[in-house]
């Protein structure tokens, strides 16, 4: 099934978007604003993001970059009112790969969707840091080809890691993402750290994994200390 997320801002027709969506197929998430969506990104595998440009706390234009400035290469398809030539160069430079302008006619936004779930599913997403391999589509990770033996909890928690390094992540946005509303016993986090530093230790990468002192944790090569 063909995952997409709608970032829009405009409910009415972020609903009838999404029904529609639905009716042929696909599955589709919502976001309202630029943070929720960069928080579904993180956890979830979409085949093709849908972006406004006019949204709150972060504009589809800096998001579009930020994702791709994360190594995010999911196909973004803008969909927005804004239609100067100048908006539609600006979208494609911050790393857009279609722009459909509103009002738009359903059907051919659906044939841009699959022109461009096609293009995606074509594609083996892969994460690396360090040495550290996420493959996305065989949700599995190695090092320098020995595979790691992860939790499917344990693998998601990595792989947000990973595609945020060398940054830090909070243990708040991991709880976010990884256990939304469901949120976990005190320690459950700690324990699936340990079990990851371990399990990177097996291959001499445990040092790798940083521990935050009162904020989260994080992937720092060996010299970035």
């Amino acid at each position: 099934m063909v995952e997409i997320l709608l970032v829009e801002d405009d409910l009415d027709l972020a609903s009838t978007v999404s029904d529609f969506f639905e009716i042929k197929g696909f599955c589709c998430d919502h976001a309202i604003h630029g943070q929720i969506a960069l928080n579904l990104i993180t956890s979830h595998q979409y085949q093709v993001i849908v972006l406004d440009i006019n949204l709150p706390k972060i504009n589809g234009f800096d998001l579009c970059r930020k994702l791709r400035e994360q190594g995010v290469d999911t196909p973004i398809l803008m969909l927005t009112s804004k239609s100067s030539l100048e908006d539609k160069l600006q979208g494609f430079e911050c790393g857009a790969d279609d722009y459909l302008v509103k009002p738009f006619a359903m059907q051919e936004l659906l044939a841009r969707i699959n022109a461009l779930s096609l293009r995606r599913s074509g594609q083996v997403k892969q994460r690396t840091f360090s040495g550290i391999k996420i493959d996305e589509q065989q949700r599995c990770t190695s090092i320098e080809g020995n595979h790691l033996k992860l939790s499917p909890t344990e693998f998601n928690i990595l792989k947000l890691l990973v595609s945020h390094a060398p940054e830090p992540v909070s243990r708040t946005c991991i709880q976010d993402n990884i256990w939304s509303e469901e949120l976990p016993e005190t320690d459950c986090l700690k324990v699936h750290i340990y079990k990851i530093r371990k399990e990177l230790g097996r291959f001499g990468r445990a040092d790798v994994l940083k521990t935050i002192k009162g904020f989260g944790f994080a992937l720092k090569a060996n010299n970035e200390d």
